[in-house]
């Protein structure tokens, strides 16, 4: 059999465990999440063990932070410029740099005067590791933006998660810049 054989079916492999991937958080991340305080979920309205809580004071109830959807398939077309914002991430991390928060803090008031405006959050990946890893890790990520979003007051139907793993690199993964450079997640603004 050929190489060029072999690479096709790598790419279909690939391509498959992606989609068996993308539909898992399909439903996953479908799942109904705002609530008014009266149907919040028992999860939600219990009172953490550190509170303190007294006969007269009523437990606190942790809000339901509505979580953005999960999307398969191409982009949104844009209508009008847009500017791409990147945020970087180390190997092996989740967390956001207090560059990255600044950054989202920036979007947040963009997006607040313009109700208009939505926005895709892409994640990727190196090429380091197994790519079904790499895609559930770029989903990962675009979510924790996502979710910081949400948390700072973007309505969740205004974002669309996507997970790209390795299949956008912009840079060589051949070296440690390079692999630096592909560990991203990237926003960009859109209207319908």
């Amino acid at each position: 059999m050929t190489p060029a054989f072999w690479k096709r079916a790598i790419i279909i492999t690939i391509t498959g465990a992606n989609l068996l991937i993308f539909y898992y958080n399909c439903n996953y991340f479908r799942r109904p999440v705002s609530h008014t305080s009266a149907e919040q979920p028992a999860a939600h309205s219990r009172t953490p063990a550190n509170t303190p809580t007294d006969s007269n004071s009523k437990p606190q109830q942790q809000e339901a932070v509505p979580t953005p959807t999960v999307a398969v398939g191409p982009p949104p077309a844009t209508a009008g410029p847009t500017q791409t914002i990147t945020i970087k991430f180390e190997s092996n991390r989740l967390d956001l740099s207090p560059t990255a928060q600044a950054d989202l803090h920036i979007l947040f008031k963009t997006m607040s005067g313009d109700p208009t405006l939505k926005v895709e959050i892409g994640g990727h990946t190196d090429n380091v590791g197994n790519p079904m890893t790499n895609v559930e890790v770029s989903v990962k990520r675009a979510t924790i933006v996502g979710n910081y979003l949400v948390k700072l007051g973007v309505p969740s139907d205004r974002i669309i998660i996507r997970g790209y793993g390795e299949i956008k690199p912009i840079a060589d993964n051949k070296t440690e810049d390079g692999r630096a450079q592909n560990r991203r997640v990237e926003i960009i603004p859109f209207k319908d």
